[in-house]
């Protein structure tokens, strides 16, 4: 789900508990613990702006949007054809089909400024080696010659900042992504 509640994190943050905000904008505390978890279709802007109003924070402080995996290979495919890409939180690893479009992408994407974080972008280290690494204490690490990280992802920006952000950087056709997610 692309669309983040974060409503736990400002109830936490204001020491308010859910049954005195329930009871404070006059919605039952099983509706409450609904959209605190996120899975309702919507919400009211007169809930969304009295919940505001009682715990003093803006709906940006409440919700939040983090792009799907297809928003994002449809950005980075700007530098190459993706093979396989890998999502977690705050990075991806990126496969490109070539040493060439993983060069490209390393020497356009890093720096991009993306919803006011700086994005780091290297060759990714292979997971065997890193493991060992840490374990002899080496720093000397191989690299992957077609894989990238992308690091320092903005957890909350919307498909169309990275589109801009990425293709303003890896100007040239649009190509899909290939691989699997």
């Amino acid at each position: 789900m692309p669309v983040i509640v974060n409503l736990d994190v400002m109830l936490a943050r204001r020491k308010v508990r859910s049954k005195e905000l329930a009871e404070a904008i006059g919605i039952t505390e099983s509706n409450l613990s609904l959209l605190k978890s996120g899975r309702v279709k919507g919400v009211r802007f007169g809930t969304l702006a009295a919940i505001c109003r009682y715990l003093e924070c803006e709906p940006g402080d409440i919700l939040g949007y983090e792009p799907s995996d297809d928003d994002l290979k449809a950005v980075a495919s700007g530098a190459g054809r993706i093979d396989n890409f890998d999502r977690h939180r705050g990075f991806a690893h990126i496969t490109y089909s070539s040493v060439a479009e993983a060069e490209r992408a390393i020497a356009t994407l890093t720096g991009v400024e993306l919803a006011g974080r700086t994005l780091a972008v290297e060759k990714s280290k292979p997971l065997a080696e890193k493991a060992r690494q840490a374990r002899e204490g080496t720093g000397d690490r191989p690299t992957h010659k077609d894989r990238i990280v992308v690091r320092n992802l903005p957890r909350e920006f919307d498909a169309e900042a990275l589109s801009k952000a990425f293709s303003s950087a890896c100007p040239g056709p649009s190509r899909r992504a290939h691989g699997s997610s």
